[in-house]
């Protein structure tokens, strides 16, 4: 049986994300993919089935968390399939079209910020 971990790096793997350094030393499910725009990073949590997705960019960087229930690999669909196309001046539309999966939190380093449809923009942190 397959672990979300084991879901994780196959799926992203497939998709051309390789494991991150860190996560070549230590077993867990730390995954980076660069669209030569943005440099991407995923992390399994599997105390509290979440990923945390990180973008970073020329002008800064943006932190997420998402809890994914039951909707894992949905939500790993959704993200390959924006991953070639995220960039600094279009990340925020992207990263809306993951909002109906799952709840999506913005770590600001302090706290998490549920993410909604009725948000401002996202900026990214500098």
């Amino acid at each position: 049986m397959n672990t979300d971990k084991d879901l994780i790096i196959e799926t992203l793997d497939a998709a051309g994300w390789k494991k991150t350094d860190k996560a070549r030393i230590v077993s867990m499910a730390e995954m980076e993919y660069d669209n030569n725009q943005m440099h991407l990073e995923l992390e399994h949590d599997d105390s509290d089935d979440s990923v945390i997705f990180r973008m970073f960019g020329a002008h800064g960087e943006l932190f997420f968390v998402a809890y994914y229930e039951d909707k894992l690999t949905e939500w790993l669909n959704a993200l390959i399939a924006i991953q070639d196309f995220l960039n600094e001046q279009n990340y925020q539309e992207y990263i809306r079209q993951l909002l109906p999966i799952c709840p999506l939190y913005i770590d600001n380093g302090e706290d998490l910020i549920p993410l909604t449809d009725d948000d401002p923009d996202v900026e990214i942190y500098q």
